[in-house]
């Protein structure tokens, strides 16, 4: 159904700016939830995140996916 997924493609920090992205995830999830998405999809390449700022997310076939 159209709207109802956040997708996050190809999501890449600048060098230095790392320690941001679980912010920006945070940020994104918090997004989603106040337009009432069901999921939200990090697709494609991810630069600069790590796997501890996609707590709650599960592995899908070329990316992360939380169900919210």
């Amino acid at each position: 159904e159209l709207g109802r997924h956040l997708i996050v493609d190809d999501f890449v920090t600048y060098s230095g700016y790392e320690h941001l992205s679980g912010e920006m995830i945070d940020y994104l999830v918090d997004y989603a939830k106040m337009y009432k998405c069901q999921s939200v999809l990090v697709w494609g390449k991810q630069q600069g995140l790590k796997l501890n700022d996609l707590e709650g997310f599960r592995p899908k076939r070329d990316g992360f996916i939380k169900i919210l």
